[in-house]
């Protein structure tokens, strides 16, 4: 885990060792790694943004928390449409109530046409 952390913070190396690196972190569920992909959130790469917020997702969504549905609600507002991308798919993994509302709403009243089809898309491949 401590290898996986410094190669996912590591700012020198490449986008896809990070990238790698912070998918890898998903086998271990613990608070460090929750903390360290809560900061990958706000890195400068939309790269790192995007699978960090996938990961997170992914990795502690269940259970869900509503903090945790925060977080994605402010990646569907990144810069980047990657990362917004991402966001909205994460949020098939998150096991929490305002999940589906979160869904809801962007497949409703998004004024990105291709979020809304996706947030529709992702709202019936939830499994629960």
């Amino acid at each position: 885990v401590e290898r996986h952390i410094h190669a996912s913070r590591d700012e020198k190396r490449k986008g896809y060792t990070r990238s790698r690196a912070i998918s890898l972190l998903s086998f271990f569920p613990e608070l460090r790694v929750r903390n360290i992909l809560q900061r990958l959130l706000r890195d400068t790469s939309s790269d790192v943004r995007r699978i960090a917020i996938y990961t997170l997702a992914r990795t502690f969504g269940d259970p869900g928390s509503a903090s945790l549905v925060d977080r994605v609600a402010h990646a569907i507002r990144d810069s980047e449409a990657s990362v917004r991308t991402f966001a909205l798919r994460s949020l098939r993994w998150i096991r929490h109530q305002r999940a589906v509302g979160l869904l809801k709403e962007v497949a409703e009243k998004h004024k990105d046409r291709g979020l809304r089809r996706l947030a529709a898309t992702t709202l019936k491949r939830r499994k629960f």
